[in-house]
């Protein structure tokens, strides 16, 4: 195989996977649903997000 044959192939395969991994990025960000809380902040070694989501299972576990 020419060094030609190789540029050629790989030049293919990539062009492909990265038009299919764009494809499913911009499927990804359709479906995102935004949370106003992800917005980086930490407390305590958790995002403000997910201590949401354990305070929430926490009040469950104890209503049961």
């Amino acid at each position: 195989m020419t060094w030609r044959a190789a540029a050629f192939i790989t030049t293919f395969w990539f062009t492909i996977g990265g038009v299919i991994d764009m494809r499913r990025l911009f499927i990804d960000l359709k479906k995102h649903v935004d949370d106003p809380l992800d917005n980086g902040q930490v407390e305590g070694n958790v995002s403000l997000s997910d201590a949401k989501i354990f305070a929430e299972r926490e009040k469950e576990k104890k209503q049961k």
